[in-house]
């Protein structure tokens, strides 16, 4: 099995290769990884879920993928657009990548070596904004349930597609979402939090079984929707 690392640290810096290598090793499975960033940290922290960890950067936003085979060395995967929240598939045949400066979220075919092939517009997202310099997401955080179906964190609510790339609809929420996660005993409710708000909802598909469970999130209090 791949862990998904959502990583934003120079590539051969001492701190990526310390925070790729501790969610990579640690469980013996390679990962992925997101950076972006122009040359100074402007903060850090490390999600405390094996196999995942994040890291920000002041941007002028030069954005890309890295894959991090066992033994930490880091693989440029892919460039040239706006990468936020990455998710494997069920069978982890398939990497989706929100793209924040875009108006569809991207898929590659992960290859027996890890790396990428066949970029591709999977899904339109709903809602996009456009300016004079093009469509704009704002797409954030990423998540799947038990069933394939893709949740992703965008301005107007969480928008929910299927494996397929198909919209089935979007979940309305009182402020504007950045992140979420099926955790739980059974995985059968959606943490969601945004501009210092957080929420959760009963959902009935579980999240994926397959990868970690935040069962200690169902200690914390959260207003149900």
């Amino acid at each position: 099995m791949r862990a998904v690392i959502d990583a934003g640290a120079r590539p051969g810096s001492r701190r990526t290769r310390r925070s790729a290598r501790g969610a990579a090793d640690r469980n013996g499975h390679p990962g992925y990884s997101r950076g972006c960033g122009r040359g100074h940290e402007s903060a850090h922290h490390q999600d405390r879920v094996p196999g995942y960890g994040r890291t920000h950067r002041a941007a002028r936003w030069q954005c890309r993928l890295y894959y991090i085979p066992p033994g930490g060395k880091i693989i440029k995967g892919a460039d040239g657009f706006r990468p936020n929240s990455i998710q494997l598939s069920r069978d982890e045949k398939t990497l989706s990548v929100n793209n924040t400066g875009g108006e569809y979220l991207l898929a590659f075919d992960v290859q027996s070596d890890g790396t990428l092939k066949n970029r591709r517009d999977f899904a339109k997202y709903e809602s996009v904004t456009r300016t004079e310099s093009g469509a704009t997401s704002g797409a954030d955080g990423l998540a799947i349930d038990n069933d394939g179906r893709i949740y992703i964190a965008t301005p107007s609510g969480i928008q929910v597609f299927s494996e397929q790339g198909k919209h089935l609809g979007t979940i309305p929420l009182p402020g504007p979402p950045q992140n979420l996660a099926f955790a739980g005993p059974d995985k059968k409710t959606l943490y969601i939090v945004g501009r210092g708000n957080g929420y959760r909802i009963q959902m009935l598909t579980p999240g994926y079984k397959g990868r970690a469970n935040l069962s200690n999130l169902s200690n914390l209090t959260f207003p149900d929707m």
